[in-house]
């Protein structure tokens, strides 16, 4: 639960901060910023989580890229902050949404059955 409020958070946060600086002449920039929200928002309620996991992965590793490719000294911290928000949101996509999540409200939590070994004829 820790994980996802920390991804969805930065999420949010992200979003409300390009909005801000918007200048509002590209469409494209203000659907990126509202679709960050939006993912951030769909991973606080933990709904369809390794979907909304996955599109805060790439728009992380695109973020991250991006910055470093830049060249600005300056923008290298939020590359790195990016991309380890990117390891985080893996993370969760591996880990699934949790005990306390819309997903496991609506589908049941997920039970991992391991099979017992091979034993050896008697």
């Amino acid at each position: 639960m820790l994980l996802r409020i920390a991804v969805a958070a930065s999420a949010i946060v992200q979003g409300l901060s390009a909005i801000s600086a918007a200048d509002g002449a590209r469409v494209t920039f203000w659907m990126t910023a509202s679709s960050a929200i939006l993912v951030g928002l769909i991973l606080l309620i933990g709904f369809v989580t390794p979907l909304a996991g996955a599109a805060a992965t790439i728009g992380y590793v695109v973020m991250g890229v991006s910055m470093l490719l830049a060249g600005d000294a300056n923008k290298h911290n939020q590359a790195f902050t990016a991309l380890n928000l990117a390891v985080m949101s893996i993370a969760l996509v591996l880990l699934g949404p949790g005990a306390f999540s819309l997903d496991a409200r609506l589908f049941g939590r997920r039970e991992i059955i391991i099979p017992e070994g091979r034993r050896p004829p008697l």
